[in-house]
Order: structure tokens, then sequence, then C-alpha cells
């Protein structure tokens, strides 16, 4: 029996579908929009040779044995063998019918999973049922390895991408900063520019007031040695009269011996007298004493009391907020009567001290103050009538705040304190009434005591006048005797320090006229230095003009270079560009048939140019980096000079620093001398010696302030050194940024050679192996492809190519392998030489609408700007065999026009790729070319490895990477 089965399965290699009326089975929905609906009709078993033989038999024998159950036992072995025998053959028979119709059942994702081809649909199957006859249940999924890795290197692209964006934006804020520090250096250059002629004007000022000191101090020495003459003369004079005065001098004496007997008389008479009156004036000074302290007291105590007032109503201010109008008055008035008080105090102190004119002054400030007071007082009890007024005005207020007691409790403690603080007031202001009044009183004692005291100063100088006369007539008639010896003696002594005097002037003249000489000298010397120091200055400015201007000159060399080698560096790109597309053009057609080898050969030929004219570019760089070197030499050499020049100025800033210090010990020096001649020489000397001193002073200032000038000078070329500094270091980073380059180059003919082995192979290899392609929209017989070699081979060549174009990408210059996401480049101020902000777009629109009416169903993909719309129909399976079309609409006109910097948008195109070998074995098959980005030809390339997957996958995958590379 089982050889039976094993022959007819043998004979039927590919039976048809089973169909059995009761079993209908719905294929799963794909995660795509399309829904593919499976009727299987009723299945036919297929019978084998043994079956309608058993059946008869069975028939035959089903009259007989019913009869004979009873009768079971009765069977022979060799019955009961045959029996089993046929019973085990028909449950191996349906075995492998069960076995047969679940491998037809399988659906072609199952199959595409397992052998990676969909197209032979029924040759898999029979190798599905081989399989399960064998009970091989092996089922591995051959797409799963391939997409991981896909995924991953979409992964790594994509961080890839995103490092090389920021240090886009790293190298365009350094390019900022540098242009920024650039515009700084030329303005720094302009004020330097006018301060060095500033100093220049103010150096020609300085020679120019030099010039009138001089002749100032030419005259002063004239007019001193006039003065001198003059004051020679007056000595002289002034000997005479002393000689005169001598002889007046003893007529008086003689005259006042006489004098002299008759007054000592009357002076023991005038002692008596002077002793009784002494006695009367020390009780009067000790009553006046007592009457001066009491009225210190008083006045101690009106300070208290008024400082406390002042204090009270600063504190009560703060409270009353509300009579502040009122307070200020009463202020005002407490100021005013605080500082007649003072005036009072002051004018006591002059009573005291001026005897003489104390009586007048009491007089005239009595009445006119009484009245004053007076007044004042009429005032105050006038404004203290007012604040009685106001407190009833404030009575009525509380009697109307009475009705809004639980609102305003803490208004009425409030007012309560106010009255409270403003009776103190109102007491406080008694009390100064009264002290007002005690001070009233004590200012009548004071003045009537003061009278007194007049009067006894009056007759006590009177007296102490006599007595000092008399006792002066008597001293001198005392000492006239004594005396007349001594001024002769001394006139003598006076005549020879005279003498000795004129000596010591002519001395002092002469050394004075040396001084001036000497003087007159340094000024010479200084102004002598100050002009050398002026045209050593005057040389350094125009050497700093210099220099700054080379390194202006420089740094607008730098600039150019730096851009012809941006320029140079962009076209770099561009030729790396067509390389790359070139590459990429030819790996792409390596698979395609013969006439497209030429197309591959020019190409080629297009790449070794560029190759040569890469080769070109690299010897231009290395001749624009010796050429940078050369130029880093001459900067070093001018940092040298410039340090070299620094140190110049650090010794003439410490030489200028020595030359003040002499100066200042020069200025010690006159002010020593003016000390002398101040003894010496009086009235216009010293003024003229002052204008001198003050001359001296401002030419040390203006000394200190051309040292500033000149430290000033030296921090601005410490700057200088500092801004060549940067310029090194950005030289340093252009070097960095050609050697890059160069690498990227040498890179690119190293991938490029060994790319050119790969495609010779591949030509080899496909002259040797003729592998039909199937183009777009196309329907063709079965081949060899279809084939279990044809597939390996097939497999083996995708796996090349895909290989081939990593290795390309890895070679593609940075912008066009990553291009700027749009978003960082429309939010920050990014620095693109080539490329417009554009807005992020959208991701693609997928809708899909089934119409029962005509089976048909429609695909429509919008894009975001609707450039490239697509509609697709697709045949119910249910109503017949089927098939997709997706047909692109026109783009519009203008969408074709692009900008000169922007990108080419990535115009996603989908096709259609049906391959039958029978109208019963219509396959699906997408293919998704992208044709703007490398990413999006790897992948496109990915899509060609997948393109013989069922239409249920393809549909859930395209949304997916469409929306993806729309949205990047």
């Amino acid at each position: 029996m089982r050889s039976r089965t094993r022959e007819t399965l043998q004979d039927d290699p590919d039976p048809g579908p089973p169909q059995t009326h009761k079993d209908q089975t719905r294929a799963e929905p794909g995660p795509g929009p399309e829904q593919v609906l499976i009727q299987t009709q009723d299945l036919e078993l297929p019978e084998s040779e043994s079956g309608p033989d058993e059946n008869q038999q069975k028939k035959e024998n089903t009259p007989e044995r019913r009869p004979e159950k009873k009768q079971s036992p009765e069977l022979s072995e060799k019955e009961l063998l045959r029996l089993l025998s046929v019973m085990e053959g028909e449950v191996q028979a349906r075995d492998d019918v069960i076995a047969l119709l679940h491998s037809r059942r399988s659906g072609p994702d199952a199959l595409e999973a397992h052998y990676g081809s969909a197209a032979p649909y029924r040759p898999l199957q029979a190798l599905q049922r081989d399989a399960a006859v064998t009970h091989d249940q092996r089922r591995d999924d051959v797409y799963e390895t391939p997409m991981a890795e896909l995924d991953r290197v979409e992964q790594r692209q994509r961080d890839t991408y995103r490092r090389m964006l920021e240090q886009l934006l790293l190298v365009e804020k350094l390019h900022r900063r540098t242009v920024n520090e650039l515009d700084s250096e030329k303005l720094k250059h302009k004020e330097f520019m006018s301060k060095s002629d500033d100093f220049t004007n103010l150096l020609e000022q300085d020679r120019l007031r030099l010039k009138r000191v001089l002749q100032q101090e030419k005259q002063y020495q004239t007019r001193k040695e006039k003065e001198h003459g003059r004051h020679l003369d007056k000595l002289q004079s002034e000997v005479m009269q002393l000689r005169s005065f001598l002889l007046l001098l003893l007529d008086e004496r003689q005259k006042s011996l006489e004098q002299s007997q008759q007054q000592q008389q009357k002076i023991q008479d005038l002692n008596l007298k002077l002793q009784e009156r002494d006695q009367r004036i020390a009780a009067s000074h000790e009553k006046t004493d007592d009457d001066a302290r009491v009225i210190l007291k008083l006045e101690a105590e009106l300070e208290r009391k008024s400082e406390k007032l002042l204090k009270e109503q600063e504190e009560s201010s703060d409270k009353l907020l509300a009579q502040e109008s009122l307070m200020r008055q009463l202020r005002l008035k407490a100021v005013a009567l605080s500082n007649r008080i003072e005036e009072l105090e002051e004018k006591n102190k002059a009573l005291q001290k001026s005897e003489s004119e104390m009586k007048e002054l009491t007089e005239k400030s009595g009445k006119s103050e009484s009245q004053n007071v007076a007044s004042e007082l009429e005032s105050l009890r006038k404004q203290v009538l007012e604040m009685e007024g106001k407190d009833e005005e404030l009575l009525k207020m509380e009697s109307q705040c009475k009705e809004f007691k639980a609102k305003l409790q803490e208004a009425q403690n409030q007012s309560g304190v106010l009255k409270s603080e403003f009776d103190k007031v109102q007491k406080r202001v008694g009390e100064m009434e009264k002290l007002e009044k005690v001070f009233d009183k004590s200012k009548t004692e004071s003045s009537r005591l003061c009278s007194d005291l007049e009067r006894e100063r009056q007759n006590v100088r009177e007296l102490s006048a006599e007595l000092e006369a008399v006792k002066a007539k008597v001293k001198e008639l005392q000492r006239a005797e004594a005396k007349f010896d001594d001024t002769q003696r001394l006139l003598k002594d006076d005549v020879a320090k005279l003498k000795s005097l004129t000596v010591i002037m002519a001395d002092e003249r002469k050394s004075l006229g040396e001084r001036l000489k000497r003087e007159s000298e340094k000024c010479e010397e200084i102004g002598r230095r100050f002009a050398e120091e002026q045209a050593k200055v005057t040389e350094v400015t125009e050497k700093l003009i210099e220099e700054s201007k080379k390194c202006l000159k420089l740094k607008a060399e730098s600039e150019e270079r730096v851009t012809e080698m941006q320029g140079k560096l962009t076209t770099e790109q561009e030729k790396s560009k067509q390389l790359n597309a070139n590459l990429i053009s030819v790996n792409a057609k390596i698979d395609c048939l013969e006439f497209r080898e030429r197309d591959l050969r020019e190409k080629l030929e297009i790449s070794e140019r560029n190759g040569e004219e890469n080769s070109q570019i690299s010897k231009e760089l290395s001749l624009e980096n010796d050429k940078l070197r050369s130029r880093l030499k001459r900067l070093e050499i001018v940092e040298e000079k410039t340090g070299d020049e620094f140190e110049i100025l650090e010794k003439r800033l410490r030489s200028e620093q020595e030359k003040s210090k002499n100066l200042a010990r020069t200025v010690e020096d006159l002010r020593a001398e003016v000390v002398r001649s101040k003894a010496v020489e009086k009235g216009e000397a010293e003024s003229e010696l002052r204008a001198k001193f003050k001359a001296e002073e401002r030419r040390k200032e203006e000394l200190q302030a051309e040292n500033d000038t000149l430290k000033e000078k030296v921090h601005e070329l410490m700057n200088a050194e500092d801004k060549l500094r940067l310029l090194q270091a950005e030289r340093e980073e252009l070097t960095r940024r050609l050697r890059e380059e160069e690498e990227r180059s040498r890179r690119e003919r190293e991938e490029r050679e060994e790319v050119q082995p790969c495609v010779q192979a591949r030509r080899k290899r496909q002259t040797d192996v003729d592998v039909p392609v199937t183009s777009t929209a196309s329907q063709t017989d079965c081949s060899d492809d279809e084939t279990t070699a044809g597939f390996i081979r097939k497999s083996v060549q995708e796996e090349n190519t895909f290989m081939t174009h990593l290795r390309q990408r890895r070679s593609k210059p940075v912008l066009e392998r990553f291009p700027p996401a749009f978003q960082e480049s429309s939010t920050g101020n990014a620095w693109n030489p080539c490329v417009r902000n554009r807005t992020q777009t959208a991701p693609l629109h997928i809708r899909f609408t089934p119409n029962n009416e005509s089976s048909r169903a429609t695909l429509e993909i919008t894009s975001p700007s609707a450039r490239d719309f697509f509609s697709t129909a697709t045949v119910i399976p249910t109503l017949g065999n089927p098939r997709i079309t997706i047909v692109p609409k026109p783009a519009a006109p203008g969408s074709r026009v692009r900008s000169e910097f922007e990108r080419a948008q990535s115009p996603v195109t989908i096709t259609a790729v049906s391959k039958a070998r029978k109208p019963e074995r219509d396959a699906q098959t997408f293919t998704l070319r992208c044709r703007s980005s490398p990413s999006a030809r790897l992948r496109s390339t990915s899509s060609s490895r997948r393109s013989a997957r069922p239409s249920s996958r393809c549909a859930r995958k395209i949304p997916k990477r469409a929306s993806a590379r729309t949205g990047a």
C-alpha cells in the first residue's frame, strides 16, 4: 500500500489545488492596506490503486460478514494480519494526503520566508510537500539577518550624520568668531591711530610750553636781580634811621630820669587805692561766676528738653501721617526757637569775650528778641487752638466710624493712640512755654547782671590803666639807667650785624645766581632729553604704525587665501560628489545588459580624469601649505621684532621713572630753597617762588601723564602679541584642514583603485554567467533564474553590489552624504555657502479606498509639496487574478525649476514588477528607488534584493520607508 501511494504521487508531481465544498479558508490579511481573499474549492482525495479493490471487497464482504459478527473469534491469524496491513496502509495514505493538502495550503509568505523567492509557486509547494513527507521541520526565515543588518547600518548612518552636523556647527561658530575678532582688530587699529595722532599733538604742545617756561625763567632772573638791588638800598636807608633814633633815645633818657623822681610819690598813694579796689573786684567776680553757672545750667536744660522734643516729634510724625501739615509748622517753629537759643548762647559768649561792646548789643537784642518771642508765643497759642479744633473734627470722625465697628476696630485703636500722643505733644508745648518764661526771666537777670558787670569792669579798667601807666613809668625809669649802656652796646652789635648781613646777602645773592644758572642748565638738559625722548617716541609710534599696517596686510592676505582655499575645497567636494555619483552609477549598472557596459567604461574614464584633477588639486594644496609656512616664519620674525621693541620700551619706561624720581628730588630741593628764601625775602619774591613751585608741580604731573601714556603703549603692544598668537592658531587650524582634505582625496583614490578590479571581475563573471534582468512593468516566461542555482547566483551578486555600495558610501564627502537638517538650518543662523534654508517636510500620506462595485481599489500616496502623486488600481483577488498597476501622475511644471542653492527633493517612484510563468502564477513585486541622497540609493539596492517578496510584505514596508525619507 505504501508503495502504491508513492507511485501515485510520483505520477502526479505537480498536482492541482485540492477542492472541497466544505472547507473554505480565508488568508490572513497583511499589515498593509490589501486584503487577499482565497477561496478553496472542494478537495478531491486521490485514490490509490488499491482503494477500489478494497472497497469492492468490503462491499462484497459486508453482507457476508454481518451475520458473521458473532463469529469474530473464528478468524485465522493470516486473516488478522491481512486486516492489520490494510488498516496500516489506509492510515499511511491518509497521512500522506493530509501532508499534501497542508503543503498546498501554505501561502506565498511562508514560501518566500523559507526559500527566499516567491516567483516559482508550484515547485516551491512541491519542495515543501517533500519536506513534510521527509519530516524536515526546519523553517528558517531568510530575510531576518539582512534586514537586521540593514537597520543597524541605517542607525549608524544617522549617528554619523548627527556627529558631522555638530562638527559643522562648531566650524561655523569658529568662523563667526574669527570674523568678529578681525572686525574688533580693525576698530582697535583705528583707535590706535587716533591715539597716536593725539599723542603727537600733546608732545608738540609740551614743547611749546617748555619754551614759554624757559622765557619766563629768564624774565624771573632779571626781575630778581633788580629787586635784590632795591633791597640793599632799603637796608642802607634803615641803618641811617637807626643812628638818628639812637640820638633821640639819649634825649628821652634824661627827661625820663627827672619824671621818675616826681612820680615815685604818686605811686605809693595809688598802691593803697588799688588794694581796696582789688578786694571789691574779687567780690564782684564771684557774683558774676555764680550767675554765669546758673545761666549755663538753664541753657543745658533747655537744650536737653529741646532735643527730647525733637525726637518725640520725629517719632510722632511717623504715626500722624494725616496731621503732617499742622506738625510741620510746629517743627519749623521749634527749629527757629532752637536756632534763636543758639544765637543767644553765641551772643552770651561774645558778651564775655568782648566786654566793651556788650551794652549796645544786649540792649538792641533784648528789645528785638522780646518782641519776636512774644509774637511767636501768640502764633503757637493760635496753633494750639487750631489743633484743638482739629481734635473736635477727629471726635466727629470717630462718631461716624462707630457705624463700622466690625471693619474698623484697628482704626479706632490707632486713633486712640494718636490722641494720647497728641495730648503728650500739647503737654510738651505747655512745658516749652514754661521754659520760655523761665528763659525770659533768666534773660532779664542776665542783662541786669551784665550791665552791673560792665560798670564794674569800666571802673576796673580805669584803675588798671592808671596802675599800668604808673608801673610802666616806674619800670622805665628804673631800667632806663641800667639799659642805657646795654642799648649803646646793642646798637654797636646791630651795626656789626648789619654789616655781616650785607656780606651774607651778597654771598646769598651770588649763590642764588649760581643756583639759577644750574637750574637753567638743568632745564635745558631736561628739554634736550625731552626732545630726544619725543623723537624716540615718534620713532616707536611710526614703527608701531608700520607693524600694524603689516599685520593688517597679512590678515587681509590670510583672509584672501582662506577664501581661495574654501573655494577650492568646495570645488574639490563637488568633484568628489561627481566621482561618487559616477561610482554609484557604475555599481548600479553592473547587472544590466551589454549595451550598458559602454556607459560604464565612459564613466570610469571620467572618474580617472577626475582622479588626475584631484592629484593636481593636492599639489596646489601642498604649495599653499608651503606658502602658509613661509608666512608663519615671517610672522615669527615680526613677533621677535615686537618683543625687542617691547624690551626697549620697558627700558625707556624705567629710565623715565628714574628721571621722574630725580625730578621729584629736585622739586624737594627747590622747596627747601624756597623755605630759606622766604626767611630772607618778602613780598613779591614769595609769590614768585610759589608760582615757580606750582609750575614744577605741574611739570611733574605732566611727566607722570607721559609715563602713563607709555604704559598704555606697552599694554597695546602686549595686545598685538596676543593677536599674533591668535593668527598662528588660525593658521594651524587651516593647515590641519588642508591635511584632512589631502587624506580624504588620498582615501578616495585608494578606494577607486580598489573598486576597479572588482568591476573588472564582475564584468568577467557577467560574461560567463548570463543573468536575465527583469525590467519594470514587464512580464517574462520562466528562465533559469527561477531554479535553485539561478537563485543562489542572484543572491551572491546582490550581496556583492550591497558591499560595494557600502564602500562607496564611506568614500563620499560629508556634505553629500549627510545633508544638513532643515530644522537646524532654519532655527540657527548657520553659515552655509551653497544651501538655502527650507522648512521641514511632512511625512507621506497613504490612503487605501476599496470599491466593491467595480471590484477595484485605489492606493493614494501624497508627498508634502504635492509634487509627486501616485494612484494605484488593484483588483480584489476574489474576483480575478490580482494585478497592481501604479501610475505616477505628471508633476507640475513649476516643480522642476529649482533655485540655484536648493537641494533636489527625493522623488519617490514606486514601480510594480510582475513576473508570471502562467496566468495562475502571478507574483506581485514592488521596487522602491530614491535618487536624491546616497542613503536612499543604498536603500534602493536593499529594496531590489527584497523585490521578490509578496505584495503583502511590500505593502507593509513601503509607507514606512517613504515617510522616513521624506521626513529626513
